[in-house]
């Protein structure tokens, strides 16, 4: 039950929700709640002061323009897996958004809270009586990681599903702090894993995301692996991508859930580029450098109902998704 009282608040425009962050003591905004909601249960969040952004109806929209394609923050996940437009342009992203969760979860949630959400341990996921013979850790304003008491970071892991595939899609987010701005994803999701391992919350309010059209020589993929089909977080999920174009090439693999933000398996890409010419004949090697390289790369912490033994074993669906991509390139 959510012991700690908040007074909530429910601004209808994005300036207004903004002066209110500005103005109340102690708040947050609030998207879908399907993230934060249980952690305010378990009292690890205790907020005086909670800024709903439900009623800013700008943050729902998926708009359309000459270049791409913005999606607000405050897009459901339903909606984003059932546009059409979404499908036929990006679908490695509706992919993702209809393996998040279950249909109520999805419903609710929201794209900007799934990449925004808080990272997960079971040292910290859990009541606060269950807590309270540990001492605080770096989630909690302390000075240790229980997971790793010689590490000076916080090793929580990262299980998005939607932001290894903004990741490979070359997606910027925008957001207002006083005055729009636009930035990479991979700069934001980086501020945020670093900022949510240290009890620090965001300032500006996260407005959407801008995601380029591809050439049209290109190829997404999307997958995700768990203990269950649904409900369950990923014990791994991969984005990946190809694209061609009179410049350039561009090959990006993207994994999460496998450390405290999503890993790029660079030195994969790179082999593929080099290897353009003899991809058939090369892909069981590119396939083993890359479970080499994701081995290596990953920060594996305990987690509930899975060990870190069979968490590793999962990684060895890296070797079918490098075939797909494969397969995408030579087609």
């Amino acid at each position: 039950m959510i012991v700690s009282s908040f007074q909530y608040h429910t601004p209808e425009s994005i300036s207004n929700a903004y002066d209110f962050k500005k103005k109340y003591e102690d708040s947050v905004y609030l998207g879908g709640g399907t993230d934060y909601i249980p952690l305010l249960k378990y009292n690890l969040k205790k907020p005086k002061n909670v800024i709903s952004l439900e009623k800013i109806m700008e943050l729902k929209n998926i708009e359309e323009n000459e270049d791409g394609i913005f999606i607000g923050s405050m897009a459901a996940l339903t909606e984003i897996y059932k546009n059409r437009l979404i499908i036929n342009s990006f679908p490695s992203l509706a992919q993702a958004a209809r393996r998040v969760a279950s249909p109520q979860i999805r419903n609710m949630g929201t794209i900007g809270g799934n990449v925004l959400q808080d990272r997960r341990c079971m040292y910290f996921n859990q009541s606060e009586a269950w807590r309270s013979n540990l001492a605080p850790c770096f989630k909690l304003g302390g000075d240790i990681c229980h997971q790793a008491p010689k590490s000076d970071l916080c090793r929580a892991l990262y299980y998005s599903d939607i932001a290894p595939v903004l990741l490979s899609l070359d997606a910027e987010a925008e957001m207002f702090d006083g005055e729009l701005r636009r930035i990479a994803v991979s700069e934001l999701i980086k501020s945020h894993v670093e900022r949510n391992g240290l009890l620090k919350t965001h300032d500006f309010i996260l407005k959407g995301f801008y995601i380029p059209y591809l050439p049209e020589n290109s190829g997404t993929k999307f997958e995700k692996y768990s203990l269950r089909a649904s409900i369950d977080f990923p014990t791994m999920n991969i984005a990946a991508r190809y694209s061609k174009s009179k410049e350039n090439i561009i090959i990006k693999i993207i994994a999460g859930a496998v450390s405290p933000i999503p890993i790029e398996l660079d030195d994969t890409e790179a082999m593929i580029i080099n290897n353009l010419d003899e991809l058939e004949n090369s892909k069981e090697d590119i396939a083993k450098f890359a479970l080499s390289e994701m081995t290596r790369k990953s920060l594996l912490v305990r987690e509930t109902g899975i060990s870190i033994k069979v968490k590793r074993n999962t990684f060895k669906n890296i070797l079918r998704i490098v075939d797909d991509l494969v397969f995408m390139i030579i087609q």
